[in-house]
């Protein structure tokens, strides 16, 4: 036949997985099929004669073909596809689809590698705990017509002999730095953002090679810029001799001779192979930390499992990037609009490619250079490298004048020899990506290896060679350069030349740069940019890469959250055209369209809750009760489909990884919605506010002002509409659930998952670290209490007897809370100019202790809050209740509280704090089970430690002495026993106050984040982990979630503390109002007691009930007259006590409130004595109409006793003393029958005399009386009553037996309530 088995076997090993075969092996898949499809059983027989027709066996079987049983994972199917060439449809029916179902899965995915892996997957899903890699690879053998790779399969799966590693270099390098049970992408997010506790402070130099990756990857999420090239790397370490003479013969021999006995690795290579261990997630932060220390990118590398070339596109299409300075709105990496110019090198030449890379990304104004990729400046850069060979980072090249680019320019740096170290598939993709190649070679290289050069110039349309070395015009190089002439017009390429050398001198750096720039400018001017994302949407593109081991749980979450995108794009534009607003763009106020129930209603929900924390009458409690019903109802009863979708979607992921995909696709999809227009609207908001100030500096008139200002609101309320992202949906989500939850429902009724699988999916998200919990919602200041706890109680479930403590930051707005958190800690809370953060928020990270003992908790929770004084919420009638509450909410949740201050300034933060501080001690008393063990440390950011800690030392002393008297005050106040501010919360003057330096360091497009301001912040996390250690006990989630809520609670229903700017306005407010109050009460006693002097006077002296009614109208007249006066007279008393008072320049703003107050509190005088009056007159009334009606009683008693006296007389002597009483008796009695007090209804009289005393606590008597109109008899009912049962006649029960009855059960009900709360 030509060919022997194992010659095959080599053939098939090497084809390409990814579609692209000879044509040998197409031509004899036709044939091949029909023999094997009519011959199934006998496929064995017809090798000789396959192998005949094509000179190539088809799908010949493994070598081995045991395999191991167990189940197939998700990260094996990528794998396995890659493995696997033609014959979708023959394969899909040996599994057991349809053609139908093969036909979708076509459809639904591009290339042949994600077709067969989608093939799979679903295969997977259907035969469960039955897909296992043997039953799967005896059917694979089965398959007619079907090209599959087995030595690849086998080296990987196979169970027989060794386990052959796809690369020796990588092995051996995952080995050493203990990562070999990490590889491929196995750390994830919750291991990269564990925190560690150290008994010691980390050393950077650290010399044990097996946490050097580690070491990087913490240096990195802290922004440590130069952590990539200071990172260990040494295996041994040469042992200190003492002297720095060198006796070289003792050096050679101590030295290590292989990296197996010792030296060092190149950190490039740690960088890279950490990279590869990393999950797309984790790869994402490295990304974006590497970009904001300006450091080159990782983008492409070998497949160690393929021939293939891995892209790493997740991490870019995250990734934000700004053009210039005054960029208001950045784009994402890959998808902005680029040209693309790749460096690569031939050989070894003298001059640095990646030199001459940061030379043309400095700024030569300034001088300004910066290692934004690896080059012989930095430390090991001479070291050997493995795994970083054949791989490509970029950077971006901002438009400049000095660098001549119109537009953002993508830097490719191929790191190798592209001659040695890229195969193919990895050239013809950078061919597709880049728009040009910048060559480095020697000339005398380029003489020798031309030959071997050619492949590679022919590729490329546009090739820019530069030479260094001397050039001279003899023969040789005369025809190299004839030879590359011809190569260029025999492939069309367009090659030039740079010569690094003039004659016998080598050219400078910056001239060198200056011409590569020219000639860049000169070829690429006037074309339009493509995205890279256009780049790779190429169909040669597609099929040379692979991206991530995860790619179907990718591709099945890009599909989910497409189809979510597409709802929310339908709902609102449906739901705009029934309001008749214009469609400007698909996500405009999808807040309101998307959302009613958290945008909407829950405005209305915590307006509702706020005022039934402080109500104080039953009627209006019941009747906010019930509107809180209502709105609850309307909450469930208005879910949009958009979010039903968004739920159901979520909760239906099948792995974790797929999950965390689908809300990071949809978060992108948002996004790019946004950029469509967003920088529009910004542009011209921009616009606007430049001719609202040439207005006024052209003294245009009030109208024309005015008009202005309304059509920069328009376009901020176009923004903020326009403002929609996953965030809103998970807060919809969760107001949603908090309202099933109080209505006692579950939310599969309207076809929703199950409140606990919500629960439990939302609380899987926030242990892994890929979602905020929202404490509280901004707009509202609402937190969903039910939900929050109804999460937290899960996580506590699932974390099983696991402990927090919780670290918060406070500080006013733009004062960098949320950037320290992101450095401090790798998270990624929303950072920006203005007002980024919009609430609370919080992350979990796990706690790992790095020393012998136990600690005391193992989460550590982060607490992101909204900055105090926001300039967005400033008016003329700002009030400081916002501030004060969040303050106090978050002060008061956090173990630990950072207080953050730009500068050296405190004077706003000390104004809060004294707030705080009042509030705190309120609370505490209010409710013990909040804790009491509070730290606090002050931050001041953009100050240099050395410069300021002596000086600012006398003024913290100062800061904590004014807190010590406010702390005296507030805590006489609340009758505490506090006296000092480290009483409430705990600070060190020394260890508790840390000074940060500024965060950026040089020019724009260099700009990184400063090293000093790294130092700072881990050194601040030491500080802050120490403090933590020192705390007893952590707190269960189930306690904080208690603890939030509880808190939350009382901020709400504190309406006085919150309403000032600090406590010297609380002292200055009480004491004025203090002596008011004083001065009104003598002035109340005086009117009273004239007024009602007055009328006891005149009522004596009626005797009719007709001149009790004249009286009554005087006594108004009078009384009205007495008020006036008594209003004109404390309207001048306040004026009085304004003036004296040394609080009058605080006082002043309040004076308007007093009168207010002064003028309302005449009207309750005023009301009060009427009803005294009226109370008066008819109690006269009452005595009239008593005197005449017994003096009437009388007179008729006494004339039918005349009467029956004259009767009785008439008889004579014959009556006896008998039938005289029996007579008078029936007379008696029929008059003591007519009582005057039986249409008194004494029953009501008493309740509502209950109710007046006790209007003050009409909560206990909602909880003891609850509503009942009869007593209720109880056991030891007149312990609490001055009365007894020998008081009252049980023989024949009437009214007031009732009505004592009825007192004494009440009395009894308020003693036991008392008793027991």
């Amino acid at each position: 036949m030509g060919v022997d088995l194992q010659t095959y076997r080599g053939r098939i090993g090497s084809f390409n997985s990814a579609g692209i075969h000879n044509a040998s092996v197409k031509g004899s898949s036709v044939l091949g099929d029909i023999f094997l499809m009519s011959l199934m059983t006998g496929s064995l027989s017809f090798i000789g004669l396959l192998l005949f027709m094509a000179g190539i066996e088809i799908n010949p079987g493994p070598l081995t073909g045991k395999w191991p049983d167990s189940i197939i994972s998700q990260r094996d199917i990528v794998a396995i596809a890659a493995c696997i060439g033609e014959g979708l449809l023959t394969l899909g029916l040996a599994l057991g689809f349809s053609k139908a179902q093969i036909e979708q899965i076509k459809m639904d995915n591009r290339t042949s590698i994600e077709q067969v892996a989608s093939l799979l997957y679903k295969w997977r899903e259907k035969e469960r705990n039955k897909a296992s890699f043997e039953k799967l690879f005896t059917l694979l053998q089965d398959v007619p017509g079907l090209t599959v790779n087995w030595e690849k399969l086998e080296e990987t799966y196979s169970l027989v002999g060794h386990h052959p590693f796809f690369n020796e270099e990588l092995k051996k390098l995952l080995l050493q730095l203990d990562l070999t049970n990490k590889f491929p992408e196995k750390i994830s997010v919750v291991e990269a953002l564990a925190v560690d506790i150290h008994n010691k402070q980390e050393s950077s130099n650290e010399e044990n090679l097996k946490k050097a990756p580690w070491i990087l990857l913490k240096s990195l999420l802290s922004a440590v810029y130069y952590a990539r090239d200071t990172v260990p790397n040494q295996l041994t370490k040469l042992e200190d001799t003492g002297t720095l003479v060198v006796d070289l013969e003792h050096f050679y021999d101590a030295a290590p001779q292989t990296t197996e006995e010792g030296g060092s690795i190149s950190r490039l290579d740690i960088l890279w192979t950490l990279f590869h261990c990393c999950d797309p997630f984790v790869k994402q932060i490295i990304v974006r930390k590497l970009y904001i220390c300006n450091l080159a990118v990782p983008f492409l590398s070998k497949d160690y499992r393929s021939n293939l070339v891995k892209a790493f596109i997740w991490p870019l299409r995250h990734l934000s990037l700004s053009f210039d300075e005054s960029s208001t709105f950045s784009e994402h990496a890959f998808d902005i609009s680029t040209h693309v110019v790749a460096f690569g090198r031939l050989g070894r030449p003298t001059l640095s490619k990646s030199c001459i890379l940061n030379e043309i990304l400095s700024d030569e104004k300034t001088k300004t250079k910066f290692p934004v990729f690896y080059d012989y400046s930095c430390e090991s850069q001479h070291e050997t490298r493995s795994v970083s060979k054949g791989t490509v980072d970029l950077f971006w090249l901002h438009p400049r004048p000095e660098n001549y680019m119109e537009i953002m320019t993508t830097l490719f740096n191929m790191r190798g020899n592209l001659a040695e170290d890229f195969n193919a598939s990895f050239l013809n993709l950078t061919k597709n990506l880049a728009d040009i190649l910048v060559v480095f070679t020697d000339i005398d290289d380029l003489k020798r290896s031309i030959k071997s050069y050619e492949h590679i110039l022919k590729r490329f349309q546009f090739v820019v060679v530069v030479m260094s070395g001397l050039v001279f015009r003899d023969r040789d190089t005369l025809q190299v350069l004839k030879y590359i002439n011809e190569i260029s017009k025999e492939s069309s390429s367009d090659i030039k030349f740079i010569q690094t050398n003039k004659g016998h001198d080598v050219s400078k750096t910056g001239e060198i740069v200056e011409n590569i720039l020219m000639v860049l400018k000169e070829h690429l001017r006037g074309k339009k940019g493509d995205s890279l994302h256009e780049r790779f949407d190429r169909k040669t593109s597609q099929d040379l890469l692979v991206e991530t081991i995860f790619q179907a749980e990718s591709n099945n979450a890009e599909r989910a959250a497409d189809n979510v995108l597409q709802e929310i794009i339908q709902e609102t534009t449906a739901w705009k055209y029934d309001k008749n607003i214009s469609i400007k763009d698909d996500l405009d106020h999808c807040r309101h369209s998307i959302t009613p129930c958290s945008s909407i209603y829950s405005s209305e929900l915590s307006k509702l809750i706020r005022a039934l924390e402080v109500s104080q009458s039953s009627d209006e409690s019941e009747k906010i009760q019930d509107q809180i019903l209502g709105v609850r109802i309307k909450q469930t009863q208005n879910i949009t489909e958009s979010v039903a979708s968004f739920v159901q979607n979520l909760c239906e992921c099948k792995t974790n990884v797929e999950r965390h995909f689908y809300i990071n696709w949809l978060k992108h999809g948002m996004e790019k919605k946004m950029r469509k227009r967003m920088p529009h609207l910004q542009l011209m908001k921009e616009n606007e506010e430049k001719v609202l100030k040439q207005l006024r500096l052209n003294n245009a008139t009030e109208h024309e002002i005015k008009q202005q200002e309304l059509t920069i609101t328009d376009i901020e309320k176009q923004i903020e509409n326009l403002t929609f992202g996953v965030e809103f949906l998970f807060r919809e989500t969760a107001h949603i659930c908090d309202s099933f939850i109080y209505l006692t429902e579950d939310t599969e009724q309207i076809n929703l998952p199950s409140l606990e699988k919500i629960t439990n999916t939302y609380a899987d998200l926030v242990i892994q670290g890929q979602v905020h919990l929202e404490l509280i919602d901004s707009d509202n200041f609402y937190m969903p209490t039910l939900w929050i706890r109804n999460v937290l109680a899960s996580i506590n479930a699932k974390l099983i007897n696991s402990k927090l403590i919780t670290v918060s930051v406070l500080g006013l707005q733009s004062s960098g809370k949320s950037t320290l958190l992101n450095t401090m800690f790798g998270v990624h809370f929303s950072v920006s100019s203005g007002r980024c953060t919009r609430g609370i928020y919080a992350q979990l990270l796990p706690m790992r202790c790095k020393f012998t003992g136990i600690s005391p908790f193992n989460y550590l929770m982060v607490v992101d809050s909204e900055g105090l004084r926001s300039s967005d919420l400033l008016t003329v009638l700002y009030s400081y209740n916002r501030d004060n509450e969040m303050a106090t909410f978050v002060t008061g949740l956090g173990n630990i509280s950072i207080m953050n201050i730009m500068g050296e300034h405190i004077s706003d933060l000390k104004d809060i704090l004294q707030i705080v501080i009042n509030a705190l001690l309120r609370l505490y008393e209010a409710n013990n089970a909040l804790p009491k063990d509070q730290r606090c440390f002050l931050v001041h950011h953009n100050v240099s430690e050395h410069a300021a800690k002596k000086k600012m030392s006398a003024g913290i002393k100062r800061f904590v002495e004014c807190l010590d008297v406010v702390t005296e005050e507030a805590a006489i106040q609340e009758g505490s026993l506090s006296k000092r501010f480290t009483d409430v919360i705990q600070f060190d003057h020394d260890s508790s106050v840390q000074y940060i330096p500024c965060l950026w360091q040089g020019v724009y497009h260099l700009k990184h984040v400063n090293t000093e301001y790294s130092s700072a912040i881990i050194k601040l996390k030491h500080c802050l982990m120490n403090s933590a250690m020192n705390i007893d006990s952590g707190k269960s989630f189930t306690d904080f979630g208690i603890q939030a809520v509880d808190l939350w609670k009382g901020v709400i229903s504190e309406n006085f503390v919150f309403s000032f700017r600090n406590r010297l306005e609380i002292k200055a407010y009480c004491t004025i109002f203090e002596q008011i109050n004083r001065a009104l009460w003598r002035e109340e006693m005086s009117v009273r007691k004239k007024v009602l002097t007055c009328s006891q006077g005149s009522l004596s002296q009626c005797k009719l009930e007709t001149n009790v009614e004249d009286e009554r109208n005087k006594l108004r007249y009078e009384t009205s007259n007495a008020i006036e006066q008594f209003t004109e007279s404390a309207l001048t008393m306040c004026e009085k006590i304004f003036g004296e008072s040394e609080y009058k320049d605080i006082a002043f703003k309040w004076k308007c409130d007093i009168h207010l107050y002064i003028k309302k509190r005449s009207d309750e005088i005023h009301s009060s004595l009427v009803k005294e009056l009226n109370n008066s007159c008819e109690i006269k009334k009452f005595e009239l109409s008593t005197l005449k009606l017994m003096k009437d009683k009388r007179t008729l008693l006494k004339s039918e006793a005349t009467k029956l006296a004259k009767t009785l007389r008439k008889k004579g002597n014959g009556i006896d003393r008998k039938t005289i009483d029996s007579s008078f008796n029936k007379i008696w009695k029929r008059y003591k029958n007519e009582n005057v007090c039986d249409k008194i209804d004494f029953h009501e009289l008493t309740k509502l005399h209950v109710l007046e005393k006790f209007k003050n606590d009409i909560k206990i008597l909602q909880k003891v009386i609850k509503h009942t109109t009869e007593p209720t008899t109880l056991r030891n009912s007149f312990a609490s009553s001055p009365f007894c049962r020998t008081d009252i006649n049980t023989d024949e029960p009437n009214e007031a037996k009732q009505i004592i009855l009825y007192i004494c059960a009440l009395t009894d009900r308020v003693h036991l309530w008392d008793k027991n709360h």
